[in-house]
């Protein structure tokens, strides 16, 4: 049983004792199972989103805004190379031509590591994993502080990064940080247009595809994308 979610994430995923009551839970009210099997059962019912859906998850597993280690992970679902056609509107064109309406979708058949390295680089990673694992980490520090360049102090970016600030060596446009980056995504390229603007001279502002028009209107797409373009 969990309070009502909302587009900012907030899901309140406790058990409140009510679950075996209303066929929800059953599970004695221990707290993370209960918690798992309400979340389920209110996503089946599509009482929250899928982004809602997967942030809840995250909490449960212990994932925490601001550790690059364990920050909260979400799927990138768009590859901004064009928006799909089921997130047009307002007459918007989509960046390709009438025949190509497929894209614009990540694909997500595979990991964003396979999409980017390769089925080579995957086997490697595997054969080679003190645990056998394709994809060891699915955030890595580096790529945390790649995406989050534009807001981070210079010092801490030369901390993890490099020793000497490059800021042509970061990404300038979305379209390239989803090429570059073999990790997942951040939630904050889904709910905080901030992210893409810099605050650093030296570096320009993470540019969004011009179909996008700006960077609210890009997390507001993706965020959309999400839950299919609903």
């Amino acid at each position: 049983s969990s309070g009502g979610g909302g587009s900012n994430g907030a899901v309140r995923v406790e058990c409140d004792g009510a679950c075996s009551s209303s066929g929800v839970c059953g599970t004695d009210h221990d707290p993370t199972t209960a918690a798992y099997t309400s979340l389920v059962v209110r996503w089946c019912r599509r009482e929250i989103s899928n982004l809602d859906y997967i942030l809840a998850l995250n909490r449960l597993a212990g994932r925490a805004v601001g550790d690059p280690n364990m920050h909260p992970i979400v799927p990138w679902v768009l590859d901004f190379t064009a928006l799909p056609r089921e997130l047009r509107g307002d007459g918007r064109d989509g960046g390709g031509s009438d025949d190509d309406d497929d894209r614009g979708w990540r694909d997500l058949t595979r990991s964003k590591f396979r999409l980017t390295k390769g089925d080579e680089q995957l086997d490697f990673t595997f054969t080679n994993s003190a645990q056998r694992h394709h994809v060891t980490v699915p955030l890595s520090d580096l790529s945390y502080y790649h995406y989050t360049a534009r807001r981070t102090p210079v010092h801490t970016l030369q901390r993890y990064v490099r020793s000497k600030f490059e800021p042509n060596e970061y990404p300038s446009t979305m379209a390239r940080m989803f090429a570059w980056t073999p990790d997942e995504c951040i939630p904050e390229f889904y709910t905080d247009p901030t992210l893409f603007h810099s605050q650093h001279d030296a570096m320009g502002d993470l540019q969004v595809p011009k179909h996008m028009f700006d960077a609210a209107a890009a997390a507001a797409a993706t965020a959309a994308a999400a839950d299919g373009g609903d």
